[in-house]
């Protein structure tokens, strides 16, 4: 990573350790200590646009993309279009994402981020199949991650294949048991399989888990919902909403 702060890569190092372990807010405060050390310190800003984004903190997400963008002409060239495109991706300039994400991969074909963010860009413009293409490069390669294994699992359910989609949550959830997005991963499952009480219990349990923060109480109410709304309780649905 490209700074001219010790310190500031030391966070930035520090934080990649909670990223890989799930452990998402400890993360999110030590790249925030990052770019207090070193403002110039791209990189660490575009981790924390995604990071923002992942909380659906969409303002924050981008601002720190642009101020990632605005930083980039002392970055490797990898670097460089990795910050490209998630500045792209952030703000809507879908084609100009893939282009760059592209670029990446045609220096680092076995890139974790590039393979799985060019996924999503191509799962947002509606080519699904690239998408779950590159979801499975990004978990065959050296450098899967947590974040890929979750988003295997919803590219097969966008695909109607449930059962392999089954399959990847079964190993996701060997792999990352205490993985923020299990939950939503199995009530997905759960629900396009036809398991209706079992979602329905799983997601209501989360609801009422006061321990949980507001932002993964409101996901289980939203899950609800959409329970509610496959099983023709519209006005029920529209409260849970």
């Amino acid at each position: 990573m490209t700074t001219t702060s010790l310190e500031a890569l030391r966070l930035y190092s520090e934080s990649e350790i909670y990223f890989g372990s799930d452990q998402r807010d400890r993360a999110l405060e030590l790249l925030e200590q990052a770019v207090q050390v070193d403002p110039a310190f791209a990189m660490a800003w575009r981790k924390l646009s995604a990071a923002y984004y992942n909380q659906q903190s969409f303002e924050a997400s981008i601002e720190a993309a642009t101020q990632a963008f605005a930083n980039r002409e002392r970055l490797s060239e990898r670097e460089r279009y990795l910050t490209e495109a998630g500045y792209y991706e952030r703000t809507g300039s879908s084609l100009s994402a893939v282009e760059a994400y592209q670029a990446v991969l045609d220096i680092d074909p076995e890139n974790g981020t590039a393979l799985n963010n060019i996924a999503n860009v191509y799962n947002a413009i509606g080519e699904r199949e690239l998408g779950l293409e590159m979801y499975q490069r990004a978990l065959a390669g050296p450098n899967r991650t947590v974040t890929a294994m979750g988003n295997l699992v919803l590219a097969y359910l966008a695909l109607g294949q449930v059962e392999a989609a089954a399959e990847a949550l079964a190993e996701y959830e060997a792999a990352y048991p205490n993985a923020n997005d299990i939950a939503l991963n199995r009530f997905h499952v759960l629900l396009l399989s036809g398991a209706n009480e079992r979602a329905r219990v799983l997601a209501q349990t989360r609801l009422e888990d006061a321990t949980l923060g507001s932002l993964a109480r409101s996901e289980a109410a939203m899950w609800l919902r959409k329970l509610a709304f496959r099983e023709g309780r519209f006005d029920e649905a529209r409260e849970l909403a």
